[in-house]
């Protein structure tokens, strides 16, 4: 008989002792130890380890459980570890005996919870709502928002313990640009919005299957884009599936160089996806703008670029077309990576020949499928155009299959104005032909000679100075109109002499848009 195997998962922060694999107390590992995914470990020996910390190791378990409970709360993601051990040495732990009141419904928060054990229901005008558990959290709202009332009532269910902070020690670790994150970032998490509630601005953009439009809310006045997707289009071109898989990745991801959507609506004419509004240029106009980048530009819109694009590969999802285009720089200078037409879930490869040709790695064109190395090929494209001012490949070329065969076939090389060494070999590392032989973790990346002096932790925490500040025009807006598609007459599947008869197309794309 198998001998039962003892799982233990083990996340990040947490310190893991052998003998916690094995079967009894003996220091022997009974277990392997599998990495899903890739993972980075910090090896000591245990008596090493006991000196290190004193010998009080309840106390080191203690902090690795906070800071794996901090994984739980999205706004402490992109903070840095500085900020991250603040945090931690402020946290305080609080224990509410069975049926005790944590919060109640109407009064004003200021304090963040984290579940360290036990359950916690939540009621609404003493209405039973849901049940959160170990590691969930609850009033973040509260530590960005000043007098905002508590939504619910939560009550301990059983003995239950929590890790508690303040809003205003988490305010006093904020700079300006990230409390400003914070804060629209919550306006972003309204998903009661209607399309009634909704005045039009002016017109942001039209193609083929829609406009986007800049909308206010008429009730606090936030700005938002609002993407409408016309359902003929959609049917015509047998559109349902992408747009399905950009909906359900946009609602999915959380990021602050990544564009957020909102929530999604739709009617009998169009789908509407509505979403951050981003005052600003796209990086193309940026780059053409600036001329030639230096290194900090480079590596500033390459680093925002990169840190996004991880963000999604650690998500499982890969991008596949990445180029200046897809990226808009806010009139603060900050990075958004936008349209997620060409997005796709996957877990280790798909082979749909998809992207910018210029842009599109070698192994994409060669119908052998791809996976999430094709992003990285494209971000060094970027970068290389950043810097040198043009593409690498096929620069000159306008037809496709002669850019695929520039791509497959040039070998990279430089202006002879480029003298940064370090840049070139990074190049070199991220453009080559093989995908397997390609540096591609963003890890090793971020750890090349390259960006050996660049600061990610003040990038991902908004504090980089953005290395270009946009100059924009104002423009006068048409304030109080109402949405021009929801003026729009329905068109109905009827003619003169009765109804007409459904096509079995027709059929299966009406079943698709009501569960859609």
């Amino acid at each position: 008989m198998d001998k039962k195997i003892n799982k233990v998962e083990a996340k990040r922060y947490e310190i893991l002792f052998e003998k916690k694999l094995g079967e009894n107390s003996e220091d022997i590992l009974k277990n392997n130890l599998v990495a899903e995914p890739d993972c980075v470990l910090a090896e000591i020996d245990f008596a090493k380890f006991k000196e290190t910390v004193g010998g009080d190791l309840n106390e080191a378990q203690t902090k690795s459980n906070q800071l794996a409970s901090f994984e739980h709360v999205p706004m402490f993601r992109i903070l840095s570890d500085e900020k991250i051990e603040f945090l931690q040495n402020n946290l305080k732990v609080e224990t509410f005996a069975n049926g005790k009141k944590i919060i109640t419904q109407g009064e004003i928060g200021d304090k963040l919870f984290i579940i360290k054990k036990g359950r916690v229901d939540f009621f609404v005008n003493s209405r039973y709502i849901r049940s959160l558990n170990d590691g969930e959290e609850f009033g973040a709202r509260s530590l960005i928002l000043s007098n905002e009332k508590r939504s619910a009532t939560a009550i301990a269910n059983g003995e239950v313990a929590c890790y508690t902070l303040t809003a205003t020690i988490f305010k006093s670790i904020l700079e300006p640009n990230l409390y400003e994150y914070f804060t629209t970032k919550i306006f972003l998490e309204d998903n009661t919005i209607e399309l009634k509630d909704l005045d039009n601005v002016k017109e942001l953009g039209s193609g083929n299957f829609g406009s986007v439009n800049l909308v206010r809310n008429k009730k606090n006045k936030f700005l938002y884009a609002i993407k409408a997707l016309n359902l003929e289009q959609i049917k015509l071109e047998n559109l349902e599936e992408c747009v399905e898989v950009e909906r359900d990745v946009l609602l999915k991801i959380d990021h602050p160089f990544i564009m957020k959507m909102v929530k999604y609506l739709k009617n009998d004419s169009y789908i509407f996806f509505i979403n951050e509004y981003i005052k600003g240029k796209e990086l193309w106009e940026v780059i053409r703008d600036i001329g030639l980048l230096n290194k900090e530009q480079t590596q500033y819109y390459g680093g925002s670029i990169l840190l996004a694009i991880d963000y999604l590969h650690k998500q499982k999802i890969i991008y596949r077309d990445i180029k200046p285009e897809n990226v808009m720089v806010s009139v603060k200078g900050f990075v958004k990576i936008i349209d997620f037409g060409t997005v796709k879930e996957i877990q280790d490869r798909t082979s749909t020949i998809i992207g910018t040709s210029h842009y599109m790695a070698p192994e994409i064109t060669k119908g052998e499928g791809y996976s999430f190395q094709v992003d990285i090929w494209s971000i060094a494209i970027c970068m290389y155009e950043f810097f040198c001012g043009k593409l690498p490949f096929g620069e000159d070329y306008d037809d496709p299959m002669d850019i695929y065969r520039a791509v497959s076939q040039e070998e990279l090389s430089f202006p002879n104005f480029v003298k940064d060494e370090k840049f070139m070999q990074l190049m070199n590392k991220m453009l080559r032909k093989n995908p397997t032989n390609r540096l591609w973790k963003f890890k090793q990346i971020k750890e090349d000679p390259y960006f050996k002096d660049f600061d990610w932790n003040k990038l991902i925490s908004l504090s980089y100075p953005p290395p270009y500040k946009i100059k924009m025009k104002e423009e006068k807006e048409n304030n109080g109109q109402s949405i021009p598609y929801l003026s729009y007459l329905q068109s109905k599947d009827v003619k003169r002499g009765g109804k007409k008869k459904k096509s079995n197309r027709q059929i299966k794309f009406e079943k698709w848009l009501k569960n859609f």
